[in-house]
């Protein structure tokens, strides 16, 4: 098992290496159809100037709830980005995680009241893994 320096780095690699991935497939769709100022308008619009815990909150808890909209969503990406003829891979894997959230029916549970942040989904994850 690595040491704290190496998980934090590795860990971190996660997200770095996966957001450029995502980037990059999110690009060359954009250019294909000829929007990628558009979309880059876009997310940038939805991502500037707001604290990156803020996005973990706001990210991972919407996910989480509404996971089954979200992967029919991203079913419609995949296509549009087969029928480009680029890769999918990172969508697809995305897609594959929201159905796997969706398995522990987060709308359900947050009907009455919005989670607290990440850290309860995480925990919900975690506890609920243990068991099945």
């Amino acid at each position: 098992y690595p040491g704290e320096a190496s998980a934090i780095k590795l860990l971190r690699s996660v997200f770095m290496k996966g957001i450029a991935a995502l980037m990059i497939e999110m690009l060359e769709g954009a250019e294909a159809h000829g929007v990628t100022k558009q979309v880059i308008s876009s997310v940038s619009a939805s991502l500037d100037g707001i604290a990156f815990e803020d996005h973990l909150n706001r990210l991972v808890t919407g996910t989480a709830i509404h996971a089954h909209r979200r992967a029919a969503e991203l079913e419609g990406s995949i296509k549009m980005l087969e029928e480009a003829g680029l890769c999918s891979d990172m969508t697809a894997a995305s897609k594959k995680h929201h159905e796997l959230l969706e398995s522990y029916s987060f709308a359900e549970r947050f009907v009455e009241r919005k989670p607290n942040g990440w850290k309860e989904i995480l925990d919900i994850v975690n506890n609920e893994r243990q068991v099945r």
